[in-house]
């Protein structure tokens, strides 16, 4: 049997094209196991059942709840949040009154591991990777690639097999995105955002501050951002969590050295631009199309000379 989607229908052909029964609905599944999965309605209106082969259900369709999965994980989440509060100690005025918008603004050069974990709802995934930052400049790096860039600009992709780089790869977004690893500093730079300290944790061997960050807008109201800055490491950002359900997110830095050498983030001088075939835009041509004269086109010559 076939699926075939007609007129918010589902309908089953046999190989011959011919009808062999249909459903209300335009969203039916494949069958597994001899039954198939069918979905009526929308949001809060959801339900779904299961039919056989023969189109008749074997389980009615029953509201889908969406709202007592959604409590559970927001139950679970606040019983983790208040079990790591209850781990912080106070912190002196001096700390209190520390520019945290400032620090996190102004975070120190560094080399670290950086691994992370993504989920939503019941999926996730995460990484690892080596990164180096040095003022503007970072170095990104893992067992499959090599990155270097500058805030903002193009990025450049070096090729140790061949001693080449790719200078034309795009400009990388480290804006918080719930889904990749973030610089905390893109943060700072927002302008409707508050910090506001916490207390005293330690994290691997260094006493760090938790501060919260609190942005404003829409669907940001239950947005919880929780930024970890090490004392003993110029207040690096050493852990991020955030959290706006469905989606949570979380990074953490090993393995950290604040001696940063400037090779790290610059091309080695013994690297070659890759070889490019450069194909030049013809000013003064006309283009016939259909025996018309066109006026959107363009018009390139290869290296080749065609």
């Amino acid at each position: 049997m076939a699926l075939v989607y007609l007129n918010n229908r589902t309908v089953f052909i046999n190989p011959k094209g011919a009808k062999i029964f249909g459903v209300s609905s335009n969203y039916v599944g494949r069958f597994i196991g001899g039954i198939a999965s069918v979905k009526f309605g929308e949001g809060d209106d959801e339900k779904r059942g299961y039919i056989d082969k023969k189109g008749k259900f074997v389980w009615r369709p029953t509201r889908f709840q969406y709202k007592d999965f959604q409590a559970k994980i927001e139950k679970n989440s606040q019983k983790q949040e208040k079990e790591e509060n209850e781990k912080l100690t106070s912190l002196t005025d001096e700390e209190k009154n520390l520019n945290f918008k400032e620090l996190i603004a102004n975070q120190p050069d560094f080399s670290a591991d950086l691994s992370y974990f993504r989920s939503e709802a019941v999926s996730g995934g995460g990484g690892s990777e080596r990164i180096t930052r040095k003022g503007n400049r970072y170095r990104k790096e893992s067992q499959f690639w090599i990155f270097l860039g500058e805030t903002g600009k193009p990025s450049v992709r070096l090729e140790p097999e061949t001693k080449t780089y790719n200078d034309l790869e795009p400009a990388d977004d480290e804006t918080l995105s719930y889904s990749r690893p973030f610089n905390p500093k893109t943060l700072a730079d927002e302008a409707n955002i508050t910090f506001t300290p916490l207390g005293k944790i330690t994290i691997d061997g260094y006493e760090c501050i938790k501060v919260q960050a609190q942005r404003k807008g829409e669907n940001r109201e239950k947005e919880k951002i929780s930024l970890y800055l090490a004392k003993d490491l110029k207040y690096l950002n050493i852990v991020a969590q955030v959290q706006n359900l469905p989606f949570s997110f979380g990074q953490k830095l090993t393995n950290i050295s604040l001696n940063v050498a400037d090779s790290l983030v610059q091309i080695p001088p013994n690297y070659k631009p890759i070889e490019r075939d450069i194909w030049k835009k013809v000013e003064n041509v006309k283009v016939k199309y259909q025996g018309k004269y066109s006026k959107d086109f363009g018009v390139f010559r290869s290296p080749t000379g065609e």
